[in-house]
């Protein structure tokens, strides 16, 4: 028999509720996201699921994991309109019977 790791902490489990707390999402929704993670059950086997638990620290990865994608696409857009504008700005330029607004 292995002895028990003192260093380790033991992990974190959270409640359903706890979980639609956290992410603002709906039962079904937590259910059907298949990339969200799976909760670990508690019930006997062979019976209803009515013990399921997550992780906290999944659930905060998979927060964090979304808050990350949104900042990488808002970066991206960013730097689209970017390249978008400086074209306009080219074109605009290259023009030939460009007027600007100070001339009008």
């Amino acid at each position: 028999m292995t002895k028990p790791h003192d260093d380790q902490p033991l992990p974190v489990f959270i409640n359903l509720a706890q979980v639609k707390a956290m992410t603002g999402r709906s039962k079904s929704a937590i259910y059907e996201d298949p990339t969200f993670p799976l909760p670990v059950s508690f019930s006997e086997p062979g019976r209803a699921r009515r013990h399921a638990r997550w992780l906290h620290h999944e659930v905060k990865a998979w927060l964090q994991a979304r808050i990350a994608d949104r900042d990488a696409k808002a970066q991206q857009r960013r730097h689209q309109l970017r390249v978008q504008r400086e074209r306009r700005l080219v074109s605009r330029r290259a023009a030939p019977n460009h007027r600007s607004v100070a001339e009008t």
